[in-house]
This record gives structure tokens, sequence and C-alpha cells, in this order.
């Protein structure tokens, strides 16, 4: 079963998700997530992402992202982000093909093989929606996006957390890795805003309300998931 979690950086996705590993915790499974192992959630080489695999293995409920960083991809996505020109198609582009690259990479060494095995809760950090909002937003075109993801398997459940404008900014202001050319715009975080809006709509998303506390925003979550459990029990 894949639950994926997409949106803005500041938003409390990793927050909701580490509220939602507890509960799955408390229910008797046995859970883990890639962050434990790699903070940075990046690789340099194929091998390094194998570990992660012998990790994941013995667990039910698996924490991840939908992609590990490669070096290249964590250069390029650096100059993409700190760019003062903002929509940039090629370097968009460019950002796109590496992403897409270190996703299969991913899947294909380790997600893939843990699906064949033995059935899996995935809990993802981010999924294709983000792929395609973000890389919307900085310029490559939304359908080269949606035909570069076209055969990813959909989650059971995609949850697109959402906040106003002026809360993603504030998050991101405080965030100690640093802020990014978008996060300083409100009108560019609408914009990234709206694209999500957009994809929720077309792929009929389940959109959650970040504004709430973080309590109730776990509850409404628990509402969505709780049916899943059951079907799947």
């Amino acid at each position: 079963m894949i639950i994926s979690f997409s949106g803005p950086d500041g938003v409390g996705k990793t927050t909701q998700i580490s509220y939602l590993m507890k509960y799955f915790s408390q229910l008797g499974f046995k859970c883990c997530s890639i962050y434990d192992v790699s903070p940075s959630i990046r690789y340099h080489k194929q091998k390094d992402l194998l570990s992660y695999y012998d990790l994941f293995q013995s667990c039910d409920v698996i924490h991840t992202r939908f992609r590990m960083n490669s070096d290249a991809n964590n250069k390029i996505v650096n100059e993409l982000e700190n760019n003062s020109v903002i929509p940039n198609k090629p370097l968009a582009m460019l950002a796109a093909r590496q992403g897409y690259a270190d996703y299969r990479e991913w899947f294909d060494t380790v997600i893939c093989p843990l699906q064949a095995t033995t059935e899996k809760i995935l809990v993802y950090d981010r999924y294709i929606w983000d792929e395609m909002a973000f890389k919307t937003f900085y310029g490559c075109p939304f359908k080269y996006m949606e035909d570069l993801y076209a055969d990813t398997e959909k989650p059971q459940l995609s949850l697109v957390c959402n906040a106003n404008v002026v809360t993603i900014k504030e998050r991101n202001l405080s965030r100690s890795d640093g802020i990014t050319t978008l996060y300083k715009s409100s009108i560019y975080i609408e914009q990234l805003n709206n694209i999500f809006a957009q994809i929720s709509d077309i792929y009929n998303l389940q959109q959650i309300n970040m504004e709430k506390t973080l309590e109730d925003t776990h509850k409404d979550i628990l509402k969505l998931i709780n049916p899943l459990l059951t079907a799947k029990r």
C-alpha cells in the first residue's frame, strides 16, 4: 500500500508523517524511516542504495522519499532553486531529467525489489505530484512531466498538504536548510499553490488543511487512512 504526502516545503508534511509512523508503531507494525540512516537523502553511487534495501526488508511500514538525490541532481537543483530567473525552462528540463533518472535508480534498486518480496506500507514524503508541481513551476511543460511519470504506480491515498501563502513563507524563513528564491516571494508561493491545486483537481487527490492544529490534522489524516487499513486486513 502506498500513501503519499505532497505539498510545498515547510507546510508540515514530515511532521505529520512522524505522527503517522508513531500511530503505525502503536498498532504493532515494525516501522523505519529513511531519515534515520540518511538525513541528507543523498547518495553517491548505486551501491549506496543497497544498504537501504537491507534496512527496509525487515520492516512493515517504511517512511521513504520518492527518490534519493544523486550528486548530479543535487548540483542541478541547488542551481535551479537559487537562481534569480524563474521560470528557467532549460535548467528546469535538465533537473526534471536528472530527477527522473534518480527516481528510476531508487525504484529499480530498492522499492521494486521490496514490493516483489513482501507486502509493505510505503509512506512517501513527496511523490510524482511534487515532481510535476515544482518542475512545472520552474519552467517544464506540464504535459512533459505527466508523460515522464505516466507509468509510475499511483498511491492508494495521495494527500496534498496545503496552507496559505503567509504560513508557508513564514515557516520557510525559519528553516535551518536555508531559503530558496521561490519562498522569498509571496507571488511565487501562490503560483506553486495553484499548481498543486490544479494537480489535485486533475487526479482527484485528497487535500489536507495544514492550518489546523497538529493534533486535528493528524485526526483528519487517520480518518482517511484507517478505512484502507481495515480493507488491507
